[in-house]
């Protein structure tokens, strides 16, 4: 983990400063946008667009609706997303893959805001561990709708498709 303050990673090598493991946990979203777009700045500078995350490992795991707080927050405030999302979850079953909008609101005004979750699942593939992610086709035609009626709620105040 990076000291945002220093700029710095953190001293302490346990796995209280480890991105992977606990350091996440219990931070609020204002903390957790604060270090993503820390991080999100960096691809800005050298002239990345992004409009997105994936989170590593366990990071925010045990706190999921900061995680999904803190990226809306912080893809929109540095990149100016209108739809930021994330990748978080991974099912290894039959459940449904199809993105999940979060945290919408606004809908009826010129300015509406909301996070898409978006889940893959595991099928058997050629890698070296058996396994890939991948994102259905269920998944990602739910990302397109919400997308869309997101930005027609924005630019042109149309109802639900």
């Amino acid at each position: 983990m990076i000291d945002l303050k220093t700029g710095h990673p953190y001293e302490d090598a346990s796995t209280r400063f480890m991105e992977n493991w606990d350091w996440s946990a219990g931070k609020s979203a204002d903390e957790l946008a604060a270090y993503q777009a820390y991080a999100l700045q960096i691809l800005k500078n050298i002239g990345l667009p992004c409009e997105g995350v994936t989170t590593p490992g366990g990071y925010g795991s045990r706190n999921l609706p900061e995680l999904s707080q803190a990226t809306l927050q912080s893809v929109r405030d540095v990149f100016g997303a209108e739809i930021p999302h994330y990748f978080r979850h991974t099912f290894t079953d039959d459940r449904s893959v199809a993105p999940r909008v979060e945290y919408a609101s606004g809908l009826d005004s010129s300015d509406p805001r909301c996070v898409v979750s978006i889940k893959c699942s595991r099928q058997p593939t050629c890698s070296p561990a058996g396994r890939r992610a991948s994102i259905s086709t269920e998944g990602v035609q739910s990302l397109a709708v919400a997308g869309e009626y997101v930005v027609r709620k924005s630019r042109r105040g149309v109802g639900l498709l």
